[in-house]
């Protein structure tokens, strides 16, 4: 089984894809992958068996502002990316692509006859703002047809994908979300203050600013809290931009940005809430991460969100946008008694998230 990746990285995609490698081998497969660039992610797969070889390509994702930016030098690099990548293709039994950010894989398996699976993890234009190489409408049928099976990984980005691919040609894969460490679910004293964190990627599409207003109206309400902001951020006119509401609103003491960490299972430990304020979270790994660590979740009803909290339960939802109801929510939640009910409804989140369920989705999709 050949996959090709969209980088080396050890971003959310391919941490998702690292434990689903771990189940098919257990079901038996050799796995081998491509990737155009190195990276932590493909360093950790060398020492767990599974070899990889670096051929630089372009991506047919395009950002809307330069649609045809080395339209030439890209086809080009391209062209000769797919030459190399040819003999492993001709060696594989089974091709598989991760994100929809490269069609090399597909086009390769579909010149030699090979059986070809696209893994989807991402929305694309509505969560990272970005499009495909011509019409995404089009782009999305031309990946059912170079494809036995689209696989995504949650019900809201099928919904959009039903849209446009019959839906016999579309299934469904859940991240496992595999916790090195998972700390014990105690009862968390609410001592003032209490403690919020947004987890992961800052950029545009994800809501901090939902968030650091929501967090002003708290100040406002005389509620003490803090926000760490926990990512890498590659945006910097972004996090300028972030940095200015902060200091607008007068929250630098209480809202800060701070580095991406390697363990969320260690960093969650000193919180009590988490904030998912994506517009369209295609999933929400750290959404499952943070239930998994007991933490409740504030999330907006956007994205797979929904999918995962159970409203009410372990966690309440918003609607994307309204900071107003993002700082009720939290308020709600600051009540120790209403708390602590949450907090013990966390692990229901195994249930849906786990190991065994994820080779039972595998063993439906490769029969």
């Amino acid at each position: 089984m050949l996959w090709f990746l969209h980088e080396g990285a050890a971003g959310g995609a391919n941490l998702a894809l690292g434990e689903h490698l771990t189940l098919l081998k257990e079901m038996g497969y050799r796995i081998s992958l491509v990737s155009p660039k190195p990276g932590r992610f493909l360093d950790h797969m060398s020492a767990e068996g599974i070899p990889s070889q670096i051929t630089f390509f372009y991506l047919w994702i395009r950002r809307p502002d330069r649609p045809n930016e080395y339209r030439l030098k890209r086809l080009l690099r391209n062209g000769y990316a797919f030459l190399r990548v040819l003999p492993l293709v001709c060696r594989a039994d089974v091709v598989c692509t991760n994100t929809l950010c490269s069609p090399m894989g597909a086009l390769a398996a579909r010149l030699l006859g090979k059986p070809h699976y696209w893994f989807v993890h991402e929305f694309g234009e509505e969560d990272h703002g970005f499009r495909l190489g011509w019409r995404t409408p089009a782009a999305y049928r031309l990946m059912a047809r170079l494809s036995r099976k689209v696989v995504l990984n949650s019900q809201a980005v099928r919904n959009k994908w039903e849209q446009y691919v019959p839906s016999d040609k579309l299934g469904l894969l859940y991240n496992v979300v595999h916790m090195p460490f998972v700390p014990p679910h105690t009862r968390k004293d609410l001592i003032p203050p209490f403690r919020l964190l947004m987890l992961g990627q800052v950029s545009r599409g994800k809501g901090h600013k939902d968030a650091i207003r929501g967090v002003a109206e708290l100040r406002n309400r005389q509620r003490v809290v803090l926000l760490d902001i926990v990512g890498s951020a590659w945006d910097e006119p972004y996090c300028q931009e972030l940095m200015a509401l902060i200091s607008s609103l007068g929250l630098d003491e209480i809202v800060h940005l701070k580095p991406p960490v390697e363990n969320p299972g260690l960093l969650m430990e000193g919180y009590h809430l988490l904030l998912m304020c994506s517009v369209a979270e295609a999933f929400g790994r750290v959404t499952v991460e943070a239930l998994k660590c007991g933490l409740p979740v504030v999330a907006s009803a956007s994205g797979g969100s929904p999918e995962i909290i159970d409203s009410g339960i372990n966690g309440r939802l918003y609607p994307s946008g309204d900071y107003m109801k993002l700082a009720d929510e939290v308020e709600s939640l600051m009540d120790p008694v209403v708390y602590a009910r949450f907090s013990q409804e966390t692990s229901r989140v195994y249930a849906k998230f786990n190991p065994r369920r994820g080779l039972e989705q595998l063993s439906d999709i490769f029969g």
